[in-house]
C-alpha cells in the first residue's frame, strides 16, 4: 500500500511538471517579459508623440519663413537634431522588442533574422548562436526555458513534500 502510493505521488509529481513545461511553452513568454514590452512599447508611444510634436514645430517654422518671418535656420537644425536623436531612441527600444521576440542581428549588416536563421537573411552572413540570456535596458530577459526549470523545480519540491507528508501520515498509521 505504502509504495503503491509513492509511486502515485511520483506519477502525479512528474504529470505537473510536464503540465508546467507545457503552460510554460505555450505562454511563449513570462510575466516580466510582458512588463517590459509593455514598458518599451510606452516609451516608444511617448517618443512618437514627442516627435510629432517637433515636426508640427518645424512646419510651424517654415510656414512663418513662407509667410515673410524667416526663422533662423539655426534653430530648425537643432530641433531636427533632437527629432534624429528621438529616431535613434526609438529604433533602440524597437530592437529590444525583437530581442525579446528571439530575433537575432546579423554582425555585418544588422538586419534583423527570425530565431531559426543560421544566416542572415540580407547578406548571407552565418549567425552567432544565441545566447540564454540578454540584458535589455534595465532589466533581463528571463528565457522560456529558465521558466520551465523554475517551474520544474517548484513542482519537484511540492511533490516532495507532499510526499513526506504521505510518508509521515503513512508511518502515524503504523505506529498507532
Amino acid at each position: 500500500m505504502k509504495i503503491n502510493l509513492i509511486d502515485q505521488m511520483q506519477s502525479l509529481a512528474k504529470s505537473a511538471t510536464q503540465l508546467a513545461k507545457a503552460g510554460a511553452e505555450r505562454m511563449g513568454f513570462n510575466a516580466e517579459d510582458a512588463m517590459l514590452r509593455n514598458k518599451l512599447q510606452r516609451t516608444i508611444k511617448e517618443l512618437e508623440d514627442e516627435i510629432d510634436l517637433q515636426f508640427a514645430e518645424i512646419g510651424a517654422l517654415i510656414y512663418a519663413t513662407h509667410t515673410g518671418t524667416p526663422a533662423p535656420s539655426s534653430d530648425i537644425q537643432e530641433i531636427l537634431s533632437y527629432v534624429d536623436s528621438l529616431f535613434e531612441q526609438v529604433e533602440g527600444h524597437e530592437r529590444q522588442l525583437q530581442i525579446l521576440d528571439g530575433f537575432q542581428f546579423c554582425p555585418a549588416c544588422d538586419s534583423a533574422n527570425a530565431p531559426q536563421n543560421t544566416f542572415c537573411k540580407d547578406c548571407g552572413t552565418k549567425l552567432a548562436p544565441q545566447l540564454e540570456d540578454a540584458d535589455i535596458d534595465d532589466g533581463t530577459v528571463v528565457t522560456i526555458k529558465e521558466t520551465v526549470e523554475e517551474i520544474i523545480e517548484e513542482v519537484k519540491e511540492t511533490a516532495c513534500e507532499v510526499k513526506e507528508e504521505v510518508c509521515e501520515a503513512l508511518c502515524g498509521e503504523d505506529n498507532q
